[in-house]
């Protein structure tokens, strides 16, 4: 884990030593994976017909962080499989400063959707 993942994840309670079971809540024999370990994504779901194939929403695309260091841009159409909370991180991510700043960006878009969960007092995904 690169170190500033590894701070960002203590801050919210989702160090790497704590055990799956406790970063989310466990759901028979397996864990219900939370994004921040705060909200689920069983609520999220996709209306538009055209682009469910294009945003990966659904439970088993879930993170518990925005940031799997995978490359998404190899191949043809497989950032369709990249979870779309961290699309929305590498969105972030671009002109001149914010370039490469991965962590700052998890950040903003924690922060966002803790606002968002606050004023609407719904699932902010």
């Amino acid at each position: 884990v690169v170190p500033s993942v590894a701070i960002l994840a203590q801050e919210y309670q989702l160090a790497c030593c704590v055990s799956t079971a406790a970063m989310g809540e466990e759901v028979g024999s397996q864990v219900e994976v939370k994004l921040f370990g705060k909200w689920a994504y069983d609520d999220v779901s996709v209306s538009d017909l055209s682009l469910v194939d294009y945003i990966a929403c659904k439970p088993e695309h879930a993170v518990f962080l925005p940031h799997s260091a995978g490359r998404w841009q190899k191949k043809r159409f497989r950032k369709s499989l990249c979870p779309i909370v961290e699309r929305l991180v590498c969105s972030l991510m671009m002109h001149g400063r914010n370039t490469g700043k991965k962590v700052k960006a998890v950040r903003i878009v924690m922060h966002t959707m803790e606002i968002v969960h606050l004023l609407t007092d719904k699932n902010p995904i």
